[in-house]
C-alpha cells in the first residue's frame, strides 16, 4: 500500500493506451484492481499525461501495434505495422518518468518490447520473416482478445508470485 501522510491508499498504477470500450484495455484495468491497485487510464488521445504521471506509484505498458523502428535506429520494413507516433511519444515520456523515479514497471507484449527499446535494446521487426523457426503467434480467445502463452521458469521471482505451474495464459 502507498501512503499519503499516515493514510494508506491503494497504489496508483498508470495503464497506457486504454480506450473507452476497448475489451482488452478494460481487462488491464480490472487486473490492476484485482491486484489491489487503483488503475489510472492513460488514454491514447491525451495531449499529455504529465498531471497523471505525477500521481503514480507504478506503470503498466500494455500491448498493441508495432513500435516505430526509428526508436531503435532501424528503417521500417514493409512487414512492420505503420507506427502510432503519438502513442510512441506519450509512452516514451511515461517510461522516462517511471525510470527516473524508480517506479515499478510492467511491460505486456508491446509494452515489454517498448521497455527493452527504452533501455537501449533493439528488436526483430518481423519474427516470422526473419526467424521462421521461432515464430509463435497471437491466439484469439472467445471474445476476440489476443493472448500469448508464457512459460514461467521455476525459482524465478515471477514463479514466487504465480507459482511454478510452467505456463500462463
Amino acid at each position: 500500500m502507498a501512503s499519503e501522510g499516515n493514510v494508506a491508499r491503494a497504489p496508483r498504477i498508470g495503464v497506457t493506451w486504454v480506450s473507452p470500450g476497448e475489451t482488452i484495455g478494460g481487462r488491464y484495468l480490472e487486473a490492476v484492481k484485482r491486484a489491489g491497485g487503483e488503475p489510472v487510464p492513460l488514454p491514447p488521445d491525451a495531449d499529455s499525461w504529465e498531471d497523471e504521471l505525477l500521481t503514480l506509484d507504478g506503470l503498466m505498458l500494455t500491448g498493441g501495434i508495432d513500435l516505430d523502428p526509428a526508436l531503435y535506429k532501424q528503417d521500417r520494413k514493409p512487414e512492420c505495422q505503420v507506427p502510432n507516433e503519438e502513442r510512441d511519444r506519450l509512452e516514451t515520456g511515461a517510461l522516462r518518468f517511471a525510470l527516473e523515479r524508480k517506479l515499478p514497471i510492467l511491460g505486456i507484449c508491446r509494452g515489454f518490447q517498448f521497455l527493452n527499446v527504452g533501455l537501449g535494446g533493439t528488436l526483430i521487426q518481423d519474427i516470422p520473416l526473419e526467424m521462421p523457426s521461432a515464430f509463435t503467434h497471437h491466439r484469439i480467445d472467445g471474445d476476440r482478445s489476443s493472448f500469448h502463452t508464457v512459460r514461467v521458469l521455476p525459482g524465478t521471482r515471477l514463479a514466487t508470485i504465480v507459482g511454478d505451474s510452467g505456463y500462463l495464459k
